[in-house]
C-alpha cells in the first residue's frame, strides 16, 4: 500500500510543482491572489503601523531629552 502512495504522491507533487512554473500561472497566482491580499493586509495595518512608528519616534526623542537633561545636571 506505501509502495503505491509514495510514487503518487511524488508525481502528483512534481506535475503541481511543473505548473506553478509556467509563467502564465505565476501571472495568474500573482494578480489574483497575492496581490489583493497584499493590498488587503496593507490597508488594514497601514493605521497601526502608522501609530507604532509615532510611538516610537516619540520615544527616542522623550529619550533623548531625558540623556541631555541628566548630562546637564552632573
Amino acid at each position: 500500500m506505501s509502495k503505491f502512495i509514495g510514487p503518487l504522491t511524488q508525481s502528483t507533487i512534481n506535475a503541481i510543482v511543473l505548473e506553478l512554473k509556467k509563467k502564465s500561472n505565476k501571472d495568474k497566482i500573482s494578480k489574483s491572489i497575492i496581490t489583493p491580499l497584499l493590498t488587503e493586509f496593507v490597508a488594514y495595518t497601514y493605521p497601526y503601523l502608522f501609530i507604532f512608528t509615532l510611538v516610537q519616534i516619540t520615544i527616542i526623542v522623550l529619550l533623548i531629552y531625558i540623556i541631555t537633561k541628566l548630562r546637564k545636571t552632573q
